[in-house]
């Protein structure tokens, strides 16, 4: 049916064929061989469509939003909110924990627990379909956290939202709201220790360096272990109570729905006497959770959770990757 049509386009003058008929009379040709197929291509992806799902982005991955307010007796209100979404095909489902945090001013403490400072915490669990850049979002269960300044009360609500900028705008009835995507560009620390057998004590500080753009994410990590005789007795390499080693890693990696997955590069040593590691190149996952500002680190050495010193854009990383230009949250009315 598509190519009948076709067939009965006019083709312009200039893609037109002139060839000369070997009997007297000379007459145009419209369109033969080699030139009309290519006419009848061209008309024909001019018409096509372009599929629904090439336009749609991807809202999987943490949102984040906060609010602070003077509450009318000048106590302090702040609201936080992070979101989990994971989208598969047109379907979304997650969850969200919102924070609403109350400090008196005035230092009087409240009634409920004898303190000037409270919270209210409850995670919902949502689910919703995309449409391009459209969603649709419903609260279907909520768990409350126990607290005596709570009454445990809360209704499910229905949103709709939109894509704009990078960022998600949804409402609900009697309110808005701007969510943004987490972006982890800035300086990480994280500092830990534990007692070894035989009773030396080892700690080590690490700092991460993190560009991010998009789902992409480079960086640097730096460790330092050091480690502390628990006998009294210097050790052989150092001739001293204490051993310090050094490592950096050049890292990149991509943001999966809660996960950060990382490939890091053989690491570059520092000298020193003491320092007989063989560490390889290796993968890392690193968990995103509901605090913007921490990582938690899993591996087979232990634990260890990140924290956000600042926003700044370290130094000695590419240009094309963007920092985090991220605007400051408005002052909003309470959500609920």
């Amino acid at each position: 049916m598509v190519f009948e049509k076709l067939r009965q386009i006019e083709i312009p003058r200039f893609l037109r064929r002139r060839t000369v008929a070997r009997r007297r009379c000379h007459r145009p040709v419209t369109g033969t061989g080699s030139s009309r197929q290519a006419f009848l291509v061209v008309v024909l992806l001019m018409n096509l469509s372009v599929p629904a799902w090439a336009n749609k982005p991807d809202i999987s991955g943490w949102w984040d939003w906060h609010n602070r307010l003077q509450t009318k007796n000048g106590d302090i209100r702040s609201e936080d909110e992070a979101w989990l979404l994971v989208q598969e095909g047109t379907s979304i489902r997650g969850r969200y924990r919102r924070k609403v945090t109350f400090l008196s001013a005035k230092g009087k403490p409240y009634a409920c627990n004898g303190l000037v400072r409270y919270q209210r915490i409850a995670v919902y669990q949502i689910k919703g379909i995309v449409e391009g850049t459209h969603i649709t979002l419903k609260e279907v269960s909520v768990q409350v956290q126990p607290s005596p300044c709570d009454d445990g009360q809360r209704r499910l609500d229905s949103y709709r939202g939109v894509i704009e900028s990078g960022n998600l705008h949804i409402h609900w009835t009697g309110g808005q709201e701007v969510l943004r995507r987490r972006n982890l560009t800035g300086l990480w620390m994280g500092r830990n220790r534990k007692t070894l057998h035989g009773g030396d004590q080892a700690s080590w500080q690490e700092m991460w360096h993190i560009r991010q753009a998009g789902n992409k994410v480079v960086g640097l990590r730096d460790r330092t272990d050091v480690r502390t005789s628990g006998d009294g007795q210097s050790y052989r390499c150092s001739h001293s109570l204490k051993i310090v080693r050094a490592l950096r890693w050049r890292f990149e990696g991509y943001l999966r729905g809660a996960m950060l997955v990382l490939s890091l590069a053989a690491p570059l040593k520092r000298h020193s006497p003491c320092e007989q590691r063989n560490v390889r190149p290796t993968n890392l996952t690193i968990t995103l959770d509901y605090d913007p500002d921490q990582l938690k680190i899993s591996g087979p050495e232990a634990s260890l959770v990140l924290t956000r010193q600042d926003r700044i854009q370290p130094a000695g990383f590419p240009d094309d990757i963007a920092a985090d230009r991220r605007p400051k949250a408005a002052l909003l009315p309470p959500r609920r």
